[in-house]
C-alpha cells in the first residue's frame, strides 16, 4: 500500500475495517507555526504535549480523515500521556511515576506494534529525514474511535535497503538513532516526547523483542536473499 494506496477514508476501512472512522494522521515539520502562537504551540512539537487548541497540532500533524471535523483531542491526550515527565509536571500535563508510566502509555498507544514498527524501520535501513533522524516527520499515526490507541503507519519508503541518498548511515547507525539528535549519540535529544519509550527499564526489552522477532521471522538469509 505504500506505493500504491493514498491515505485517507478508503485507506482506513482497507486496513482496519472493524474501526475505520478514526483520525489518521500525517505528520510534516516542513513548515511548522510560531512558537506560542496559539498558546501552547511549540512549534514543531513533535510529540510533545502543546495543550488542548487544535491549531497548535494542526501545523504539524495533518488529518487525512474526518479533516472537517477540528477535533484533536484523541492527539494531545496522546502527547499529554506519552511525553509526560517522571517528576514535577504541571496541572495541564502531570507528571506519571517510571512504575505508572507503562500502564498510562499503554493506553493511549499499542505498545507492541510501535515497537515492531520501529524495529522493522531500524532494519530496513530507512533513511528519509523522519523518526530515524530524530524528526516527527515522514510518518503517519491513526487512532480509532473502538480502540483509541495510536499506531504508527509508515509511508515515503523510497530511500530503504541502502538504497539512496537519504540521511543517515543505514548500516552502521544505532537502532536507538530514534532518541538521539541526528549523528549524535546522546539518549533523550532525538524524537521530542518519545524519549521514555527507548530509555523505560520495562518498555526497552519490548523493543529488543522486536528486533529479535523480527530478525529471526523475516530479516534473515533465507527470507531475504530470495526477494
Amino acid at each position: 500500500y505504500v506505493r500504491v494506496e493514498g491515505r485517507g477514508g478508503d485507506w482506513a476501512e482497507n486496513h482496519f475495517p472493524n474501526d475505520p472512522d478514526g483520525n489518521l494522521y500525517k505528520l510534516d515539520d516542513h513548515a511548522p507555526g510560531a512558537t506560542n502562537s496559539p498558546p501552547g504551540n511549540l512549534g514543531s512539537g513533535e510529540f510533545r504535549h502543546e495543550g488542548t487548541d487544535p491549531a497548535a497540532y494542526a501545523d504539524t500533524f495533518f488529518k487525512e480523515t474526518n479533516k472537517t471535523e477540528n477535533d484533536y483531542s484523541d492527539l494531545a491526550q496522546f502527547t499529554k500521556v506519552v511525553s509526560a515527565p517522571a517528576s514535577g509536571g504541571s496541572a495541564a500535563q502531570p507528571a506519571l511515576s517510571d512504575a505508572a508510566y507503562p500502564a498510562a502509555v499503554a493506553q493511549v498507544l499499542d505498545l507492541d506494534p510501535f515497537y515492531r514498527f520501529i524495529a522493522a524501520d531500524a532494519l530496513i535501513g530507512t533513511q528519509e529525514g523522519g523518526l530515524q533522524s530524530g524528526r516527527a516527520d515522514d510518518v503517519s499515526i491513526y487512532s480509532g474511535l473502538i480502540d483509541p490507541r495510536f499506531r504508527f503507519i509508515p509511508h515515503d519508503l523510497d530511500d530503504v535497503f541502502d538504497i539512496g541518498n537519504g540521511s543517515g548511515n543505514p548500516v552502521t547507525r544505532s537502532i536507538f538513532s530514534y532518541d538521539y539528535a541526528f549523528g549524535g549519540s546522546t539518549p533523550g535529544t532525538g524524537v521530542e516526547g518519545l524519549t521514555r519509550l527507548f530509555n523505560h527499564p520495562q518498555l526497552v526489552p519490548r523493543y529488543y523483542a522486536a528486533l529479535l522477532a523480527a530478525m529471526d521471522d523475516w530479516f534473515n538469509r533465507a527470507t531475504v536473499d530470495p526477494i
